[in-house]
């Protein structure tokens, strides 16, 4: 849906489904703002790829930084590194920013890690968005991958020792799915279209220690609701 020549000012959106018997139902609002002249983009980052494995070569594990907006130019983003993994240590060092190209609404930081033939606990990175006055950062303002040495046994789900939360759930490579976060199983925040990967749905929680209670539920999505990279 395209909707033209919008005055600027705030407007509160909902959509309503009708089903074949006539039945209406309403969805939670949406807030935006328009505005008259240019706004800054806004830019998330999503771990698309959230488990990585020792080896040769190594298993990686890919994030995804995302902005809205106009594309007519190339946009540098810079991240902090945290987790319990350490840069360049534990895996090839990334320089903590990211240049989204002209043309182009994402770019990705690929983790690879390092063997270094060491008995190893499950590692975290955890990459969090930093906000200079060239951009907005959006909601999903942190993503984090594990990693696990090369004869590890694939993880389950659990609290990690800097208390983020490892989640997985098997399921076939390529299957597209939506990934949904909520406090109280009523309201339900969603994370961008994803396919799964290393034949399971693995996503680390960066706002886990923050909170006293996480639920998870998975959507199946169509190839329509797929984000573009363009």
């Amino acid at each position: 849906m395209v909707w033209e020549d919008v005055a600027a000012g705030r407007y509160v959106l909902t959509a309503q489904p009708t089903d074949n018997l006539g039945t209406v139902g309403e969805s939670g609002p949406v807030i935006i703002e328009v505005a008259d002249s240019p706004v800054p983009p806004v830019v998330n980052i999503f771990a698309t790829d959230a488990f990585a494995r020792e080896g040769n070569p190594a298993n990686t594990a890919t994030f995804r930084v995302r902005r809205s907006g106009e594309t007519t130019e190339a946009l540098r983003v810079h991240y902090s590194v945290r987790g319990t993994a350490s840069n360049g240590v534990d895996y090839v060092s990334i320089p903590g920013n990211v240049t989204i190209p002209a043309g182009r609404r994402s770019a990705v930081i690929v983790i690879t890690p390092i063997d270094d033939r060491r008995d190893e606990p499950i590692e975290t990175v955890i990459l969090r968005l930093e906000q200079p006055a060239i951009y907005n950062v959006g909601r999903w303002n942190r993503a984090g991958a594990i990693i696990v040495d090369n004869d590890a046994k694939r993880p389950g789900p659990v609290r990690l020792t800097d208390r983020t939360f490892h989640l997985r759930l098997d399921e076939f490579n390529g299957v597209p799915f939506r990934l949904e976060l909520s406090t109280n199983m009523i309201d339900w925040e969603s994370l961008d279209p994803n396919v799964v990967t290393d034949d399971a749905i693995h996503f680390v929680d960066p706002e886990a220690s923050e909170l006293g209670v996480r639920f998870y539920r998975v959507r199946p999505v169509s190839d329509l609701e797929m984000f573009s990279e363009e």
